[in-house]
């Protein structure tokens, strides 16, 4: 894990687990290798970096979420300094036995997150509240087996080794540029012919590339959203079109409308009352 200066926050600690708020800038060096005792469920909130475990190398965005199991010597590299913000959960035996049945539960290391996990997971970060402490841990139990319900379901077709590293090679590209880059062009910069590019990315992630890029943007936007006071400037900083644009594609990602989410980010309601809610009001 990072093990770059960094500023920890913890956001909920219990017998069960500790959820932590991590922040830091980190350069081109490698990470010093390191160790944990306990299982930790890793969401990526801001930034871009590869994990290695052994022989094996992920990249990791905030598309993704991570697993990293007990006693493991695993590092971390950047193909550029950076900013990263990282939601560790770091669960207690007792809990991850309850919560995995098994020694080594975590058949995929890392896996893409779903835009309703991605959701949920954005709005604990900004919503968790002093107090009522087996509330708030029961909603990040409930995230971390959904998002282990996800790593385990059957993993997509086999790609090829090649078409996997063109895909980190563009996912590298959407980090160091932060906006959506068209198909001719990322194709262009990565040398290959739009159609390649478009097959090899669709296997190796599952999605289409505009796809995965406007996850990433409506990632930046759930980040935002709760100290946001001017929705229009907001959507015109991510690139959209116009409020109206953003507002759409935002829904259509989450179940609710921009403000929606804001309002429930700043009270700390349960994001998914909320959705149910409003749902319900549109029914």
């Amino acid at each position: 894990m990072i093990t770059a200066m960094d500023a920890r926050a913890t956001l909920l600690e219990t017998p069960a687990l500790t959820l932590e708020l991590l922040r830091c800038r980190v350069g081109r060096d490698p990470s010093p290798p390191s160790h944990t005792a306990k299982r930790q469920v890793v969401f990526p909130l801001v930034g871009t970096f590869r994990w290695h475990v052994g022989s094996e190398m992920s990249l990791l965005d905030p598309n993704h979420v991570m697993f990293v199991e007990t006693d493991e010597e695993s590092w971390d590299t950047h193909s550029t300094p950076t900013d990263l913000t990282l939601l560790i959960a770091t669960v207690a035996a007792p809990t991850a036995h309850r919560l995995w049945r098994s020694p080594r539960p975590f058949r995929e290391r890392v896996a893409r997150i779903s835009p309703r996990l991605q959701t949920q997971q954005m709005w604990l970060a900004s919503a968790i509240r002093p107090g009522a402490p087996a509330v708030w841990e029961e909603r990040v139990l409930d995230l971390l087996a959904a998002a282990t319900a996800e790593a385990g379901e059957p993993p997509l077709p086999p790609s090829s080794r090649a078409a996997a590293a063109l895909a980190r090679r563009a996912k590298e590209l959407f980090a160091d540029r932060g906006e959506l880059i068209a198909l001719a062009e990322l194709a262009e910069l990565l040398d290959v012919s739009p159609a390649h590019l478009t097959d090899s990315f669709r296997r190796a992630e599952g999605v289409p590339i505009v796809r995965y890029q406007i996850q990433l943007r409506l990632a930046r936007a759930l980040r935002e959203l709760p100290t946001a006071n001017d929705l229009a400037a907001l959507a015109v900083g991510l690139g959209f079109a116009s409020h109206s644009h953003f507002s759409t594609a935002f829904r259509a990602h989450t179940g609710l409308t921009p403000s929606q989410y804001r309002a429930a980010a700043r009270r700390g309601d349960g994001i998914e009352r909320i959705r149910k809610r409003a749902l319900a009001a549109s029914g």
